[in-house]
């Protein structure tokens, strides 16, 4: 597991990560160059989006792009983007049990999982960002 970025939690996500034992996380704080980001996505199997604020989250796009399964909280334009056991699984805020069991549903059913990364990289794959507004704002 790697978490790019920083935050309020990080100090008790690392304290947890410790407590529990868990070995394989890694803490990559912010990560501003593109490729390293990209590189990093494709050495992965599914991207967590937890966020609680967001407008247009561009790195689950991006995520998508790279060939990565999707669960993110409903947060923003993803549910507008987006369609449920489509193109992405989504968790409710705050839920970390509902995050578990969407990554392990990735995970137990890779029919399943490769049926969402192709859905979601054929979507995402003609987005631009003139596009990506264009379906936010509706502007059709």
């Amino acid at each position: 597991m790697t978490i790019i970025g920083s935050g309020e939690i990080e100090d008790k996500l690392k304290a947890l990560v410790n407590t529990l034992g868990l070995i394989g996380v890694q803490f990559l704080g912010r990560i501003g160059e593109r490729d390293v980001i990209n590189r990093l996505l494709r050495e992965h199997d599914v991207f967590a989006f937890a966020s609680l604020s967001e407008g247009s989250p561009r790195v689950v796009l991006e995520a998508m792009a790279n060939g990565l399964n999707v669960v993110s909280t409903p947060v923003g334009s993803v549910p507008d983007v987006f369609k449920e056991n489509e193109e992405i699984l989504l968790a409710d805020f705050n839920n970390h049990d509902e995050f578990y069991t969407k990554i392990k549903q990735l995970i137990n059913d890779p029919e399943k999982a490769k049926e969402l990364r192709f859905n979601a990289f054929t979507k995402v794959k003609d987005y631009t960002i003139k596009n990506f507004i264009k379906v936010i704002f509706h502007d059709k």
